[in-house]
């Protein structure tokens, strides 16, 4: 019998950019095993964090000139585990999951402020960073999502404000000034 085994996958995949892990087949002695007319043999499920199908390619690494070596490409838009699970000549051979980061923060979106402000009083907001996918960016980027926030209010610049997070959700605050002399 043949087994398939997946090299380990990077932990800084990126949401829309190309995933790609080695697969190794190796027969009942351990030995390299399969060629470029084995490859239909494989079926590869590839599924994103909400439960969708991700299209998924497997390529014969023929430059290697060793049997047995494949590798598996996707490119996943949606950001968290994505389960790959793989099929060797209709038997279920391994799955491994992948942890799909958001890219940086580049909108923000559910920004919710008070209707209404008094002069020398602190407004607080709230607001969501997302990247180009629509993926929420967590705190761990909360730099990147500053930054944005940042240029956000840059056409104020006499405002001054802060910016803290409490996981994916980011509350800004900052001073209304009044403009009386």
């Amino acid at each position: 019998a043949s087994t398939v085994t997946v090299s380990p996958l990077a932990s800084n995949n990126a949401a829309g950019d190309l995933v790609s892990c080695s697969l190794r087949i190796t027969d009942a002695f351990g030995n390299p095993s399969g060629n470029g007319a084995h490859i239909a043999a494989f079926h590869a499920t590839v599924t994103d964090s909400a439960g969708h199908t991700v299209e998924a390619a497997i390529i014969h690494d023929a430059s290697s000139f060793v049997l047995g070596n494949y590798a598996l490409q996707f490119k996943s838009n949606r950001s968290g585990l994505t389960n790959i699970a793989i099929r060797y000549d209709g038997l279920d051979a391994t799955s491994t999951e992948v942890n799909i980061q958001p890219k940086t923060p580049n909108k923000i979106s559910n920004m919710t402020c008070p209707a209404k402000a008094v002069s020398n009083s602190t407004v607080s907001c709230s607001f969501v960073s997302t990247d180009i996918f629509d993926n929420v960016v967590m705190s761990d980027s909360f730099s990147s999502s500053q930054s944005l926030a940042s240029s956000f209010f840059s056409i104020t610049p006499s405002i001054h404000y802060e910016i803290s997070h409490d996981g994916s959700t980011f509350a800004l605050r900052y001073r209304l000034e009044s403009t009386d002399t």
